[in-house]
């Protein structure tokens, strides 16, 4: 453990639940209480700077507690809150079937995810390697980092992938119900149960296996080295794809799906496998067999 994770031990698992759920309680009370002040600015700026305002709480007290990974909930947290507060401008009208299966498929992915998360934190001793590794490499530049480069970009990052769903529930359609709306369904829904699956198989392999080097190479990830991230991907892109079964001009949202592709492709794959190659040599050999990211047959 990292001398900074130290003086956390003290809290526990219990008591880091409460101070993660009044954390996430106060950011959405930060959020309530911004909306006045931004309601002008529109649905989407005003949903923005709400996303914002929830972060920048979540990162004042996760300086306190020296901890960044209490953000890490928030990218599965935040997309619901911000579909429901949306679709609540058009008082839930008629509950429609694509505005009712937009929001479903976001809940079944963010109960899954949430859950997934909750299931493995050990409390707020525990911090995400990769913060640690930029705290190291950052030093006393870490808290920009920490509220630019972790929280805010990530914030960013979940906005712009949820942004096809404000052009699903906040507005009457001139196009009906239609076979987009239902592939986009299933392609989100099918993305998180894909991601389900290789989480669940990797949290087994963990559990059973008693050589330090070894890694995980059988169900999903026999033919995907990062089955998960593309699960992940498959989740935003369906969104992406129920916009379109609204309206074919709301093209341009899909670089939020897009904008989470880079993300695995560019910065979480190579920080990953990197890490990988240092604890487990025997890794070079799978990159070079297995897919890094789409499911595919091993060369």
């Amino acid at each position: 453990m990292n001398p900074h994770l130290a003086a956390n031990e003290r809290y526990g698992i219990t008591l880091s639940y409460l101070i993660w759920g009044a954390t996430y309680a106060l950011g959405g009370l930060a959020a309530y209480l911004i909306y006045p002040y931004v309601e002008l600015q529109g649905p989407v700026l005003a949903a923005l700077w709400m996303n914002i305002a929830a972060t920048i709480v979540i990162f004042i007290v996760s300086s306190v507690f020296n901890n960044a990974s209490l953000y890490d909930a928030y990218w599965s947290v935040g997309p619901v809150f911000t579909v429901l507060f949306w679709w609540s401008l058009q008082g839930f009208d008629g509950l429609e079937i694509r505005k009712i299966l937009a929001f479903a498929a976001v809940c079944l992915w963010s109960v899954r995810l949430t859950s997934n998360w909750a299931r493995g934190w050990p409390g707020l001793h525990h911090e995400d390697w990769r913060f640690q590794e930029l705290r190291t490499k950052t030093g006393a530049l870490y808290p920009l980092v920490n509220l630019t480069g972790i929280q805010l970009f990530q914030t960013g990052l979940i906005f712009i992938g949820t942004l096809p769903l404000y052009y699903v529930v906040a507005f009457e359609h001139s196009t009906t119900f239609n076979s987009l709306d239902i592939i986009g369904f299933f392609i989100s829904v099918g993305g998180a149960t894909l991601e389900l699956v290789a989480d669940e198989q990797l949290k087994g392999f963990k559990k059973q296996n008693v050589e330090p080097k070894a890694f995980m190479n059988d169900g999903l990830w026999h033919y995907s080295r990062h089955p998960n991230y593309f699960g992940e991907f498959l989740f935003w892109f369906g969104l992406y794809v129920m916009a379109l079964g609204a309206d074919y001009n709301y093209y341009w949202t899909g670089i939020g799906s897009l904008s989470v592709f880079c993300l695995f492709q560019f910065i979480s794959i190579p920080m990953m496998e990197k890490r990988m190659i240092k604890k487990r040599p025997l890794y070079k050999a799978q990159i070079k067999n297995v897919s890094a990211f789409f499911l595919w047959f091993r060369k």
